[in-house]
């Protein structure tokens, strides 16, 4: 007898996506099978396509991308009680040990052996059918559509990085970089109360996307020296709290001098390289520099707030593909063609 084929997407060197099938996944007792609806194109996703895999995490067969994702539960383990076979949820992509420190303190996305969809040598999910651990997918309520159920990942980095920024009602902050990431972060950040809430981009489309979903002032920096142009605006030049997430050298270079005396920059961009920092001014001025990694203890939080239409995720979503044209998608996604923002992939 032979087991149930599905269709899958593998991304089978640079640029290269190629649609063919793959064996239906079995399940574990602590598992639940998901009929994969949308998938989210992350940054991460991107990198790999270009690149075909990197130093640090290189792709040596035929892989899986695609790691925001909702679907519907089909089938569920004997020792699953969580969930219910025809649930719509969303998957928390990273399966920790939960035995080390980390996953012991609820610092669980530090865990040394995590297993993250679409982290080699982790396949993802552009596939019809994935198993996951039950612990981490989560039930979404009705209103939630499945493309939006597929952002609840990115929202959770977003809403993180805002908790390890500690920002407070009243501090002003600014965000380096109008991707989806900044612009969820610029509306967790107006949920939290800051004021004035700025966003830098070099993009004029994401920057009137910032404006729409509440920016207090947005500048397009050109491509010019991000210091110079923020004291040449009619935006403060520093700021409470600063949220690099562009992952660009220069930008993340800049940061530093864009922070108060006291204030603090989060990293949230990732640059796989060395970036050189005045650590004079660092020090000079008590600037807290602080690394936010994915995320933890978030999942439920951030559905609630995407339920009660606090935070509008649909907002960032440009544009839709079925997985047949997922390679369109990824030229769409990595040329940044047409005003693409965030896109999703349907898989069913």
């Amino acid at each position: 007898m032979t087991n149930e084929k599905i269709k899958v997407a593998y991304l089978d060197g640079a640029r290269n996506l190629v649609l063919s099938t793959k064996d239906k996944p079995e399940i574990k007792e602590d598992e639940v099978l998901i009929k994969v609806k949308s998938v989210g194109i992350c940054g991460s996703d991107v990198l790999y396509y270009r690149t075909g895999g990197t130093k640090r995490r290189p792709i040596t067969r035929p892989f899986i991308l695609g790691h925001e994702v909702s679907g519907i539960v089909e089938k569920k383990g004997k020792k699953v009680e969580n969930l219910d076979v025809g649930d719509k949820v969303a998957v928390e992509p990273g399966i920790t040990c939960g035995r080390c420190i980390y996953c012991k303190s609820g610092r669980y996305n530090l865990c040394r052996s995590v297993k993250f969809l679409a982290t080699p040598p982790v396949d993802g999910a552009f596939v019809e059918y994935i198993s996951h651990k039950a612990d981490l997918v989560y039930r979404l309520p009705d209103c939630i559509s499945f493309d939006e159920g597929a952002l609840i990942e990115p929202s959770s980095v977003a809403f993180y990085a805002v908790i390890k920024s500690g920002l407070k009602p009243s501090m002003s902050s600014l965000i380096l970089g109008a991707g989806p990431i900044g612009l969820l972060i610029l509306q967790i950040a107006k949920i939290s109360g800051s004021f004035p809430v700025c966003v830098l981009d070099v993009d004029s489309y994401r920057l009137s996307l910032a404006k729409k979903l509440g920016a207090d002032f947005t500048l397009n920096t050109n491509n010019k020296d991000i210091v110079q142009a923020l004291a040449n605006s009619d935006c403060d030049n520093e700021y409470d709290v600063v949220f690099e997430c562009t992952g660009v050298e220069t930008v993340i270079s800049s940061s530093v001098f864009l922070a108060k005396k006291g204030g603090s920059i989060t990293m949230v961009g990732i640059f796989d390289g060395v970036v050189p920092l005045r650590t004079k001014e660092i020090i000079d001025r008590e600037i807290n520099v602080k690394g936010t990694y994915r995320s933890a203890n978030v999942f439920k939080d951030v559905i609630i707030l995407v339920e009660r239409k606090m935070l509008n995720v649909k907002s960032i979503i440009t544009h839709t593909f079925n997985l047949d044209e997922i390679e369109k998608a990824f030229e769409v996604a990595d040329k940044r063609l047409e005003n693409c923002v965030k896109i999703i992939i349907r898989v069913s």
